[in-house]
C-alpha cells in the first residue's frame, strides 16, 4: 500500500487499487492519482467559512455549530453528537427540560410495569422462541401458566404494596 501527502490530506491505495482519502469521516475513492488530487484543489478552493451558530442538543445543552458534514449532510458540531439540535432559547430550553423530565418518569413506569410483563416466548427445555413440535406443546402450555401464575403473584404484590401508601 503506498502513501502520498497532497493538499494536507494524506492518500493511500486500498486492496482493491483505488486512490483514496478522508474527507470528514468518509472515504473518497478515486481511479488515479491524478483524480485524486484534482479533488482535493476543489476541496482546497472551496470557501471555508468558519461558523460557530449556536444551538441546544436534544439534552438543552448549548452547542456551536461548525458546519455540514460533506459524507452525511449533517450538521456538525465540536461539544454534541445529538441527531437534533433546536434554536437556543429560554423557551426551547424550558421545554427540552420538562420533555426530559418526562422521559426520566416514563423510564420509571415502564421499570414498575417489568413485574406484569408476560413472557413473549415461552422457554421450554431445548427451545426459545422457535416452532414447537406438536409433541412440545402440551410442555409449553403448562409453562405459559406457570409463568402467567408467576406473574399474576408479583402484579398481586405491587396492588398490595400500593393499596397500604398513605
Amino acid at each position: 500500500m503506498s502513501t502520498w501527502n497532497y493538499g494536507g490530506r494524506e492518500i493511500t491505495t486500498n486492496e482493491t487499487g483505488f486512490f483514496v482519502f478522508n474527507e470528514d469521516g468518509i472515504d473518497l475513492e478515486f481511479v488515479s492519482l491524478k483524480e485524486t488530487k484534482a479533488a482535493i484543489d476543489i476541496l482546497l478552493r472551496q470557501d471555508k467559512t468558519t461558523l460557530s451558530l449556536e444551538a441546544l442538543d436534544d439534552k438543552g445543552q448549548l452547542v456551536h455549530i461548525l458546519g455540514v458534514n460533506r459524507g452525511t449532510s449533517a450538521l456538525r458540531t465540536k461539544e454534541s453528537h445529538a441527531y437534533s439540535l433546536y434554536m437556543p432559547g429560554a423557551w426551547v430550553a424550558l421545554v427540552l427540560k420538562e420533555r426530559q423530565r418526562l422521559q426520566e418518569e416514563l423510564h420509571a413506569l415502564n421499570q414498575r410495569l417489568r413485574v406484569a410483563l408476560l413472557p413473549e416466548y415461552i422457554k421450554t427445555p431445548g427451545h426459545y422462541g422457535s416452532h414447537l413440535d406438536v409433541s412440545e406443546y402440551p410442555a409449553a402450555v403448562k409453562q405459559l401458566q406457570l409463568d402467567y401464575a408467576a406473574v399474576l403473584a408479583a402484579v398481586q404484590e405491587e396492588e398490595r404494596a400500593e393499596a397500604q401508601k398513605p
